[in-house]
């Protein structure tokens, strides 16, 4: 009677590397990362009633390079023939747009809460997040920002501390 250890140790081998890989073969190990979604609660009594809510979302990595960008390129100026704002670089460092997912929310339409969903933000993913607002009386920006991990598919921030910014809201 003939072995056939070459065989069996193939499939072996194989049913080892499936289950290494993620069981099914399919995923070579590595799981798909969730969508996340913020839920934010909000006084809307704080912000003016014609006031937008924008909130701005930004992978840990695209705020790092919008920082790094701020600090090599300090300039910008209003282009007048483009009618666009114009960053400006010294000789040698070439600018590097990073636009964060931006929501806006009428403040009408606030009841407790706003929800957005980040195409994005992954599970796992490091992420800021800006809310900035009219102030009832209009004459600052309220302002909450969050630096954190994205933990789980569903995050809700509470207790944000704002800022009132010495300026009018745009």
């Amino acid at each position: 009677m003939k072995k056939n250890t070459g065989k069996c140790t193939s499939i072996l081998f194989l049913i080892l590397v499936l289950m290494l890989a993620g069981g099914d073969g399919t995923s070579l190990g590595q799981e798909t990362k969730k969508e996340v979604r913020f839920i934010i609660p909000l006084e809307a009594g704080k912000f003016n009633e014609d006031a937008t809510i924008h909130v701005r979302l930004w992978t840990a990595e695209e705020y790092e390079v919008y920082r790094e960008m701020g600090r090599k390129c300090p300039g910008a100026h209003y282009n007048e023939q483009t009618k666009k704002l114009e960053e400006r670089c010294p000789e040698g460092v070439e600018y590097q747009e990073v636009t964060p997912e931006l929501f806006n929310i009428p403040v009408k339409e606030i009841s407790a809460t706003i929800e957005v969903k980040s195409k994005k933000i992954r599970v796992g993913d490091g992420y800021r997040l800006e809310i900035t607002g009219a102030s009832k009386n209009k004459l600052h920006t309220l302002l909450a920002i969050v630096d954190d991990t994205a933990r789980s598919e569903k995050i809700t921030l509470e207790n944000l501390t704002w800022k009132y910014l010495g300026r009018p809201a745009e």
